[in-house]
């Protein structure tokens, strides 16, 4: 029992130990650094290019080195045992010899004038040496060698004998022909070796425009056509962080786009609820104004009733404001759909609809006749729901400021394949009862970005001025023209 509890107690120790250990500092401190190691190793580490440029110039160097060494040692033992032997080096000499005989026997040379000999050059790479005579052990002077004596003595030195016009010479060729060939392949293999040496820098630097140009085209992708295309990330150097660098913005742009999708859809489910909210009531409020003011018999509930009505209604114009803002500032192109529509018959909708409203509230429409001509087969290229949006904010803008006193003025031309339509309204001079923040001008401005060639406005001198350009195409031409003449009495 007694050992039993001395076991327990000591591994309860070691256990506490252990735990006390574990909560130290120098604990903590190993723990983080090797944990620091692991995430080291796992990391991907890149270099730079210099690093690159320099190992594979050093890799070229060694192998250039070696590609010369090796082959100057095969040239050196092919010109040795091929060029520099013995039997080769004494049929050469054999020949030069045999050419300067000829030379001797040409130029008429004697003993006298053995010199000459030294003018007659085969190669700068062979030397003669020439002897009148066999040299004597004695000082004293004795009579010339003969011939046979030469021959006898020539042979034993490797020499030659030269018949000259009055005697014979010795002559000791000095042949150096194979560092001639030295010197060549040195030269081959030196060429050969710097050769492999830019072979080997060459494909570095071309390894690393071809994954510079990856880059660019992976770039380009997504810059210009598919945000989901992968950055294609090869290697451990500068242009690999790069792309990773170009990767890790790309995916951040997407959840950023995703994040911007999600909060867009909600102000638009927003939005669309607020609508419901605000437009149900109001209805319902504007149809028991409508009553109550049938009924009511007292001026003073009529004017009440007429003051909560044009608040109502001020309130359904805000309300408007707000959905036009919304599409002012939405995504607007995701709902464009361009397609094309016959000119004639869509202005003469468009048109129409509007300018008998202004006839009905007492305005005065001028239209610039001989501008308003369409071939049946012109086109214009747009969205007819958002050029619908454009025209009512136009007319809107006409019923709210135009002087009923001039006349407004359309006028519609052709300027080569676009379509023109220009608004001109002379501005009343009081507007203190009409609010404007100009958001229906925005909204114009904003969709013409998508389905127009351009939409501009402006005031001058009291006259106000809109103008809308369309994208027109011509399926055929057609001599006659059909015309589509607007007239006063629409």
């Amino acid at each position: 029992m007694t050992k039993n509890k001395n076991d327990k107690r000591k591994r309860a120790s070691v256990a506490a130990f252990i735990v006390r250990l574990r909560h130290s500092r120098a604990y903590s401190a190993i723990s983080d650094f090797i944990s620091d190691i692991k995430d080291s190793l796992n990391r991907k580490h890149y270099h730079s290019l210099y690093l690159e440029l320099a190992l594979a110039a050093a890799f070229g160097i060694l192998v250039s080195a070696a590609i010369y060494i090796a082959a100057q040692t095969g040239a050196s033992l092919f010109i040795n045992m091929q060029l520099a032997s013995d039997i080769k080096k004494a049929e050469r000499e054999t020949e030069y010899v045999s050419a300067l005989q000829e030379y001797a026997n040409e130029n008429n040379i004697s003993v006298k004038n053995t010199g000459k000999l030294l003018d007659f050059e085969v190669s700068r790479y062979v030397q003669f040496v020439v002897y009148s005579d066999i040299p004597k052990e004695d000082s004293e002077p004795s009579e010339r060698s003969t011939r046979d004596e030469m021959v006898a003595y020539a042979a034993e030195q490797d020499m030659f004998v030269i018949d000259l016009s009055d005697g014979s010479v010795m002559i000791a060729v000095n042949d150096f022909s194979e560092f001639y060939y030295y010197n060549v392949s040195a030269s081959i293999n030196f060429v050969m070796s710097l050769t492999v040496l830019v072979i080997v820098m060459l494909n570095q630097m071309r390894k690393m425009i071809r994954r510079i140009k990856q880059l660019q085209s992976d770039v380009a992708v997504v810059s210009y056509s598919d945000m989901n295309h992968e950055i294609t990330v090869e290697g451990n150097n500068d242009i690999a962080k790069l792309a990773a660098n170009v990767e890790t913005m790309r995916i951040a742009i997407l959840d950023n786009l995703r994040k911007e999708k999600e909060a867009r859809d909600a102000n638009t489910e927003l939005i669309t609820s607020l609508s419901h909210d605000i437009r149900t009531p109001l209805t319902v409020i504007l149809g028991y104004l409508e009553m109550m003011e049938k009924k009511a018999t007292d001026e003073e509930m009529r004017e009440y009733i007429a003051v909560t009505e044009q608040t109502a209604m001020r309130l359904k114009l805000l309300s408007d404001d707000m959905f036009k803002y919304f599409l002012t500032y939405g995504n607007t192109q995701e709902k464009i759909k361009l397609e094309e529509y016959n000119a004639a018959t869509l202005l003469f909708q468009m048109l129409t609809e509007h300018t008998v409203l202004l006839y009905e509230k007492g305005y005065e429409v001028s239209f610039d006749r001989g501008t308003l001509e369409f071939d049946d087969k012109v086109s214009v290229i747009t969205d007819a729901d958002n050029l619908m949006r454009i025209f009512d904010n136009v007319f809107s803008n006409i019923h709210k400021y135009a002087d009923k006193n001039a006349p407004i003025k359309i006028n519609i031309s052709m300027l080569g394949d676009i379509l023109a339509i220009e608004f001109k309204n002379k501005v009343k001079k009081d507007n203190s009862g009409t609010e404007s923040n100009k958001i229906g001008l925005k909204t114009c401005a904003r969709l013409a970005e998508f389905i127009l060639e351009g939409f501009e406005y402006s005031e001058q001198n009291g006259v106000f001025t809109t103008r809308i350009a369309i994208k027109t195409t011509v399926a055929d031409a057609v001599p006659e023209i059909q015309p589509l003449v607007f007239t006063n009495n629409i």
